[in-house]
């Protein structure tokens, strides 16, 4: 019996133990379908995470002892746990060897979160540095009169930890649980070797209270600013997700919208708190913080903007809003993405092959006029996408021949259809509004040239005057009624219109710089009756609505025969069967000229072309005529039939 109790204090049942435990965790969390070098996995099975352990889950610091982050992880741990562990278990006994595994793992876990920030970190190699330091300890205190035996140990251990310390850089182990684990095994030898001369094992349990009661100290003691760091990055990442999400949303109004978006505004502010209630942080993480403020201030003033242009019904502040988000677009990129949330299952992305081929912003050359030119005699240059058909489909911006913008807008099929913003060459707004394939909708706000906002008009069947003002912002219209008065630099009146629920009412006249009478106009609920104008050198002119609108020289009648005895029917729509109504646009410049054709629907099979070549080849048109004597670019139309 005695020499059964003998081989038992002798026999590393222990080590065995550890192995075993080690060995069951690992299969365990493979044949459950977790993996092991799967991040969310390992935290779920309570791998060591400081913001996690060190806010309230203080038994992370012994589960991560047993978990391993692959197999050849586990591996190499427990060919060192099983070579060292059962020499050091059998030389020294089980109350050694289990507190010294015990204390240097639970020491591992306290100095990799102190030192690490956001490593996920798991194994037994901390307690396993620590059975080592133990080792050493013992080497050089009771074999110091065998240099050779100490040196051989002493190189042996400096050149593992050299080696362990030059792979774990390369393959990110975590070398400050190394070297936490290594401390307490040094600190837990040169106990044992002062106080525990004669080998009773007494002195183990007071290694183990003095130990645990240090471990608990540190961990109550630890700053928890690295929690509170975590902490607010999930605030952050839940309310930008919050953003995404409502920006990808389709509203039913714009009101639900502003409601929607409000509350948005009070998310970043809770965001912007938490980032201002910080404590100190370590210097690595500073350069996020600063980044994370800056964009949850843009992110704040993006949403603002959105809320501000629904509230007001107003396109202008769409330029502060593409600045902030090319402010946010170039911030730096975070060093420490802390999403540590396990991703939702989603199917795979099958539509990389399915993504259109990337398009080439086109650059096309127009005279004064907006017709097409080369480039030696433009004034104006568009650029942005065409579809295969030439059309304008996408983003386009308008320059100056000098560059400056002159319109941002959004083009379907050769139609305006979006937030339209205008400019002037000083680089102040003219309008601002949206089209729906090619008519204005909603409330359109014009300004002078000074950038003071002139008029804000609302489109629906007809146009309804809101409110205008004079050139220094004196209201005139208010709500769609007032007198609309505009004078020359010299004081004589310009024009004078009155409105009544937005539309021109009764008579409405101008007069020439110099005060002699130009014209004189009667208008009954906003539509023009009659008008009579005089040039400066005394021609008059009559005039009715119909001057207002552009038409063929020769008139409609004569305009169809032309269409009718020169339309080719196309081979491919005649093959097809193709038949039906095309509508078309066009501009109508003051010269009489067309350009810029444009189909409101599309017949295809070569329709669309016929019909611009009757148009380009027919007669010219009679401009629209401002006041019955001006001529003004406008907006042309016909309906060309099929066969």
């Amino acid at each position: 019996m005695h020499e059964y109790i003998a081989f038992l204090k002798r026999y590393p049942w222990a080590t065995y133990l550890l192995l075993a435990v080690n060995i069951v965790v690992f299969g365990a969390m493979e044949l459950s379908g977790y993996s092991s070098q799967n991040i969310f996995d390992l935290l779920d099975w309570g791998a060591n995470f400081y913001p996690y352990t060190f806010k309230d889950e203080w038994w992370r610091l012994i589960t991560s002892m047993f978990l391993h982050i692959g197999f050849i992880h586990l591996l190499v741990n427990m060919f060192a746990l099983y070579s060292l562990g059962s020499d050091i278990e059998s030389a020294f006994g089980h109350r050694a060897f289990i507190i010294t595994y015990l204390v240097s793992g639970l020491s591992a876990g306290l100095v990799s979160g102190y030192y690490n920030l956001y490593v996920v970190s798991a194994g037994a190699s901390g307690a396993i540095f620590g059975i080592y330091g133990f080792h050493i300890i013992q080497v050089i205190a009771h074999e110091w009169h065998d240099k050779n035996v100490v040196i051989k140990s002493f190189i042996g251990f400096a050149i593992y930890i050299a080696v362990m310390t030059i792979i774990g850089t390369q393959a990110n182990f975590d070398n400050a649980a190394h070297f936490g684990g290594l401390g307490a095994g040094l600190v837990i030898g040169l106990g044992d070797v002062a106080f525990n001369s004669q080998r009773t094992h007494r002195i183990y349990p007071l290694i183990l209270v003095v130990s645990l009661g240090l471990v608990f100290f540190t961990y109550i003691n630890m700053s928890r600013d690295k929690v509170q760091y975590f902490d607010m990055f999930q605030v952050f990442l839940q309310s930008d997700k919050m953003s995404v999400d409502r920006m990808n949303n389709s509203y039913s109004s714009d009101s639900a919208m502003v409601s929607d978006f409000s509350e948005l505004l009070l998310e970043w502010d809770t965001v912007m708190q938490e980032i201002d209630s910080l404590p100190e942080l370590p210097p690595a993480l500073e350069n996020d913080r600063k980044t994370l403020e800056n964009y949850a201030k843009w992110r704040s003033e993006e949403i603002g903007y959105i809320v501000t242009s629904l509230k007001e019904e107003s396109y202008i502040y769409l330029d502060s809003l593409e600045l902030v988000r090319y402010k946010m677009d170039t911030m730096p990129p975070l060093q420490y993405v802390l999403n540590y949330n396990r991703p939702s299952p989603s199917a795979p992305d099958t539509t990389e092959a399915q993504k259109p081929p990337a398009r080439e912003i086109v650059e096309v050359y127009y005279d004064s006029l907006w017709k097409e030119c080369p480039i030696w005699e433009h004034h104006y240059y568009r650029r942005g996408y065409q579809d295969s058909l030439g059309r304008w489909d996408g983003l386009v911006r308008d320059y100056f021949k000098n560059g400056k913008i002159q319109m941002k807008g959004k083009y379907s099929k050769d139609l305006k259809d979006g937030v339209f913003l205008y400019y002037n060459e000083n680089n102040t707004y003219s309008a601002a509004g949206r089209y729906e394939e090619e008519y204005k909708v909603g409330k359109w706000q014009y300004f002078y040239e000074s950038g003071v906002m002139s008029s804000e008009v609302r489109y629906r069947d007809r146009a309804y005057t809101i409110n205008t003002w004079d050139s220094v912002g004196n209201p005139m219209v208010v709500q769609g009624n007032g007198e609309d008065i505009h004078k020359y630099p010299n004081g004589v009146i310009a024009s004078y219109a009155k409105y009544a629920e937005g539309r021109i009412e009764g008579e409405a006249y101008g007069y020439h710089e110099n005060g002699e009478p130009y014209y004189k106009e009667f208008y009954n609920e906003g539509r023009l009756v009659y008008g009579r104008s005089v040039s400066r050198e005394g021609e008059r002119f009559d005039y009715d609505i119909s001057t207002f609108i552009p038409h063929p020289v020769g008139g409609a009648d004569a305009f169809q025969q032309y269409i009718a005895s020169h339309k080719i029917y196309p081979l491919q729509a005649r093959l097809h069967n193709i038949s039906g109504d095309l509508e078309v646009v066009f501009t109508v410049h003051t010269d009489g000229s067309i350009s810029d054709v444009r189909f409101m629907n599309h017949l295809g099979y070569g329709c669309e072309e016929e019909a611009e070549r009757l148009l380009k080849a027919g007669p010219e048109w009679i401009p629209a005529y401002l006041h019955g004597m001006e001529p003004v670019t406008s907006e042309g139309s016909v309906v060309i039939s099929f066969p």
